[in-house]
């Protein structure tokens, strides 16, 4: 039997950029050296909900350039998309460091995946990463018939999951996200780096 640790029962985890992803360091830097966007803005439009759809190949890479090109509104000589295609190619996709958590984490939380893509994708995703299958569910966007940051996405998670808000972590790398599980009183963690991840596991395991 799990003994939860103040009050928390339940940890959400995003899965593309907290438990599978890249180093997306130097695609955000090329991104936002012409643009008055935040970080938090740039890194929404790379890898939202139009990169969900790259992903699952219902749109093409083209189409998702010319969607970032009008969204950043910057200038073609500026935002190049040989350079832009080049770096995006050299991202290394993998297992991201919260993976070395989840067997310890496991023991105390039952941990739920939260994402915006299809359930579809991510059967397909358990041929390569085998951890997917041992989460204790699985929430996407088609189950939940909304997205995140929608609040209504967030609550159907805690009726799935049989918790409140109160009772869960949730952890994803994108700022709309977790503003809107503070807005709902979960304890939250924005994943920026390994070395703040690895302060907010310490505080809760």
């Amino acid at each position: 039997m799990k003994v939860y640790k103040n009050k928390i029962n339940v940890i959400f985890l995003d899965l593309f950029g907290v438990l599978i992803g890249s180093d997306n360091s130097e695609i955000i830097n090329y991104t936002m050296a012409d643009t008055h966007l935040s970080i938090n803005e740039v890194k929404s439009l790379l890898f939202g909900e139009e990169c969900m759809k790259l992903a699952r190949n219902e749109i093409s890479f083209d189409m998702f350039y010319q969607y970032l090109s009008k969204k950043l509104d910057i200038r073609k000589d500026q935002f190049k998309k040989d350079e832009f295609v080049r770096i995006w190619s050299n991202m290394k996709f993998g297992i991201l460091p919260i993976n070395k958590y989840l067997l310890s984490l496991s023991k105390i939380y039952d941990l739920y995946i939260l994402t915006n893509t299809t359930i579809k994708h991510v059967e397909q995703l358990k041929n390569k990463f085998t951890f997917i299958s041992k989460f204790t569910g699985i929430i996407t966007s088609d189950i939940a018939q909304s997205y995140k940051p929608d609040k209504v996405f967030f609550k159907y998670a805690c009726k799935f999951a049989n918790t409140q808000p109160q009772n869960v972590v949730f952890i994803d790398d994108t700022y709309e996200n977790v503003k809107t599980a503070q807005n709902l009183n979960m304890l939250t963690h924005q994943y920026t780096n390994s070395g703040k991840l690895d302060n907010f596991i310490a505080k809760i395991l």
